[in-house]
């Protein structure tokens, strides 16, 4: 699907990547290895391939980097590209295990759900080595006068970057602005620091915006939908800020309030993800708002 005359959407509605580029282009978001089929036929479909230069991922959570082993199988020039945060964790094999045992379970999922005709096979961690680090300022030249911009948006993650196409007003913004479990609402996804997270929200604020591609669901098209879906994403933040803190206040044990966040927030794709990975960042939301108290 074609979101902007320099930018193309594929994935399978969940795990979303953007091509951005008609001769020379970056793929943004590493997804994960249950979305490459969707990917992959997508991409064979097309008439015209721009050449892949670089695959940049905006954070290192296992849902938006377990797809870079494939791509980098597929696009052998590209050259993969994150955050110095997500580089250096990713260069530790116990967090890399980790992460391939999460795709695994997302994998095993889709194949019982028959939602993927086969089952992929473990990657090779090696594959998930970051071999250019990107920071605040930084900028990809992609011909035809076309640049992507990158924004550090800490607060989901301490590693987590925006990517911005001046261009066209387009904004890669991940997960850093809240993850829409429907179309009402924005689950607050403040896992590392919920201070960051409101400040990261603010700073894209005030870039012009027509075009918000997230790393899940639905991509919000409309200047004043982008600015909505920021609101409503602070909004949300705050609220579960203010519900979580009156709980701990009441007594309501850690973990049993993240529980209860798992049911509130976990539904959609965000189900097909191992619950006790889902319930340990939850844990970390909580663990966010005690420490403010």
């Amino acid at each position: 699907m074609r979101i902007s005359d320099n930018v193309l959407l594929l994935g399978n509605g969940h795990f979303n990547h953007y091509i951005v580029g008609t001769s020379q282009a970056a793929l943004i978001e590493g997804g994960m290895s249950a979305g490459i089929p969707s990917f992959k036929q997508q991409w064979e479909s097309l008439e015209i391939k721009p050449a892949i230069s670089h695959i940049i991922a905006l954070h290192s959570h296992f849902d938006h980097v377990c797809g870079i082993p494939a791509f980098r199988q597929m696009f052998t020039e590209a050259v993969v590209c994150a955050s110095a945060g997500t580089e250096r964790l990713l260069s530790k094999e116990k967090v890399c295990k980790a992460i391939q045992l999460g795709d695994q379970l997302v994998s095993d999922v889709y194949y019982n759900d028959h939602r993927i005709s086969e089952k992929p096979a473990p990657f090779d961690i090696a594959l998930l080595k970051i071999d250019q680090v990107v920071g605040e300022g930084d900028v990809f030249e992609l011909g035809s006068d076309l640049t992507l911009q990158i924004i550090e948006t800490p607060g989901h993650s301490s590693c987590s970057i925006s990517a911005y196409l001046p261009q066209e007003e387009v904004m890669f913004v991940s997960d850093a602005a809240g993850t829409a479990i429907s179309p009402e609402v924005i689950a607050p996804v403040f896992f590392q620091d919920y201070d960051l997270y409101l400040d990261s929200i603010r700073k894209l604020m005030d870039y012009p915006t027509r075009i918000l591609a997230v790393g899940h669901g639905e991509v919000v098209i409309g200047t004043e939908k982008v600015q909505s879906f920021y609101r409503r994403s602070l909004d949300s933040a705050q609220n579960a800020f203010e519900a979580i803190k009156k709980e701990l206040t009441a007594g309501t044990d850690t973990e049993e309030l993240a529980r209860q966040l798992y049911d509130q927030y976990m539904t959609g794709g965000l189900a097909d993800y191992p619950a006790p990975v889902m319930l340990a960042s939850l844990s970390q939301l909580v663990n966010n708002v005690a420490k403010r108290m």
